[in-house]
Protein backbone atom coordinates (compact mmCIF):
# COMPACT_ATOMS: atom_id res chain seq x y z
CA UNK A 1 0.00 0.00 0.00
CA UNK A 2 1.20 3.50 -0.80
CA UNK A 3 -0.12 7.04 -0.28
CA UNK A 4 0.03 9.43 -3.23
CA UNK A 5 2.44 12.38 -2.90
CA UNK A 6 -0.49 14.82 -2.85
CA UNK A 7 -1.99 12.86 0.07
CA UNK A 8 -5.38 12.42 -1.62
CA UNK A 9 -5.19 8.77 -2.67
CA UNK A 10 -4.05 5.37 -1.46
CA UNK A 11 -3.18 2.53 -3.84
CA UNK A 12 -2.90 -1.10 -2.89
CA UNK A 13 -2.10 -4.19 -4.90
CA UNK A 14 -3.01 -7.63 -3.69
CA UNK A 15 -3.15 -11.36 -4.21
CA UNK A 16 -6.53 -10.91 -5.93
CA UNK A 17 -4.63 -9.51 -8.96
CA UNK A 18 -6.14 -6.02 -8.69
CA UNK A 19 -4.92 -2.57 -7.77
CA UNK A 20 -7.44 -0.43 -5.98
CA UNK A 21 -7.24 3.35 -5.76
CA UNK A 22 -8.91 4.76 -2.64
CA UNK A 23 -9.96 8.32 -1.82
CA UNK A 24 -8.37 9.23 1.53
CA UNK A 25 -11.10 11.67 2.58
CA UNK A 26 -14.15 9.54 1.81
CA UNK A 27 -12.67 6.05 2.05
CA UNK A 28 -14.40 5.21 -1.24
CA UNK A 29 -12.76 3.06 -3.89
CA UNK A 30 -12.11 5.43 -6.79
CA UNK A 31 -11.10 2.74 -9.28
CA UNK A 32 -9.97 -0.85 -9.69
CA UNK A 33 -7.15 -1.60 -12.11
CA UNK A 34 -7.80 -5.22 -13.01
CA UNK A 35 -5.90 -6.36 -16.10
CA UNK A 36 -3.34 -8.39 -14.16
CA UNK A 37 -2.95 -12.11 -14.68
CA UNK A 38 -0.88 -12.73 -11.54
CA UNK A 39 -0.44 -11.31 -8.05
CA UNK A 40 0.95 -7.84 -7.40
CA UNK A 41 3.90 -7.27 -5.10
CA UNK A 42 4.45 -3.51 -5.14
CA UNK A 43 2.77 -0.28 -6.25
CA UNK A 44 4.17 3.25 -6.56
CA UNK A 45 2.73 6.67 -7.39
CA UNK A 46 4.46 9.16 -9.67
CA UNK A 47 5.47 12.43 -8.00
CA UNK A 48 2.45 14.26 -9.49
CA UNK A 49 0.08 11.46 -8.34
CA UNK A 50 -1.13 10.95 -11.93
CA UNK A 51 0.41 7.51 -12.55
CA UNK A 52 0.61 4.25 -10.64
CA UNK A 53 3.20 1.58 -11.43
CA UNK A 54 2.68 -2.07 -10.46
CA UNK A 55 5.22 -4.84 -9.91
CA UNK A 56 3.64 -8.11 -10.99
CA UNK A 57 4.45 -11.78 -10.45
CA UNK A 58 4.26 -12.48 -14.21
CA UNK A 59 7.58 -10.73 -15.00
CA UNK A 60 6.03 -7.42 -16.09
CA UNK A 61 5.46 -3.89 -14.86
CA UNK A 62 2.33 -1.93 -15.72
CA UNK A 63 1.93 1.83 -15.56
CA UNK A 64 -1.62 3.11 -15.13
CA UNK A 65 -3.17 6.56 -15.56
CA UNK A 66 -4.96 7.22 -12.26
CA UNK A 67 -7.62 9.61 -13.63
CA UNK A 68 -8.85 7.34 -16.45
CA UNK A 69 -7.84 3.89 -15.20
CA UNK A 70 -6.18 3.24 -18.57
CA UNK A 71 -3.00 1.21 -18.89
CA UNK A 72 -0.32 3.57 -20.23
CA UNK A 73 2.46 0.99 -20.60
CA UNK A 74 3.26 -2.67 -20.13
CA UNK A 75 6.99 -3.03 -19.52
CA UNK A 76 8.47 -6.40 -20.45
CA UNK A 77 12.07 -7.36 -19.80
CA UNK A 78 12.47 -9.24 -16.54
CA UNK A 79 12.91 -13.03 -16.61
CA UNK A 80 11.27 -13.61 -13.22
CA UNK A 81 8.74 -12.03 -10.84
CA UNK A 82 8.97 -8.27 -10.37
CA UNK A 83 9.10 -7.47 -6.66
CA UNK A 84 9.37 -3.69 -6.50
CA UNK A 85 8.87 -0.47 -8.42
CA UNK A 86 9.80 3.14 -7.70
CA UNK A 87 9.56 6.38 -9.68
CA UNK A 88 12.41 8.89 -9.81
CA UNK A 89 11.67 12.24 -8.09
CA UNK A 90 10.70 13.83 -11.44
CA UNK A 91 8.74 10.68 -12.50
CA UNK A 92 10.52 10.48 -15.86
CA UNK A 93 12.25 7.24 -14.85
CA UNK A 94 10.89 4.09 -13.22
CA UNK A 95 13.09 1.42 -11.66
CA UNK A 96 11.93 -2.16 -11.18
CA UNK A 97 13.59 -4.87 -9.12
CA UNK A 98 13.10 -8.54 -9.88
CA UNK A 99 13.66 -12.00 -8.49
CA UNK A 100 15.95 -12.44 -11.53
CA UNK A 101 18.49 -10.36 -9.56
CA UNK A 102 18.28 -7.38 -11.92
CA UNK A 103 17.13 -3.80 -11.63
CA UNK A 104 15.77 -2.33 -14.82
CA UNK A 105 15.49 1.40 -15.45
CA UNK A 106 12.64 2.47 -17.75
CA UNK A 107 11.76 5.73 -19.50
CA UNK A 108 8.18 6.39 -18.39
CA UNK A 109 7.21 8.33 -21.53
CA UNK A 110 8.45 5.72 -24.03
CA UNK A 111 8.52 2.48 -22.04
CA UNK A 112 12.08 1.87 -23.21
CA UNK A 113 14.45 0.05 -20.86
Amino acid sequence: MVISPDGKLVANGSWDKNVKIWDVLTGACQSTLAEHERELFSVAFSSDSKLVACAIDDKIVKIWVVLTGACQSTLIGHSSSVWSVVFSPNSKILASGSEDKTIKVWHVSTGAC
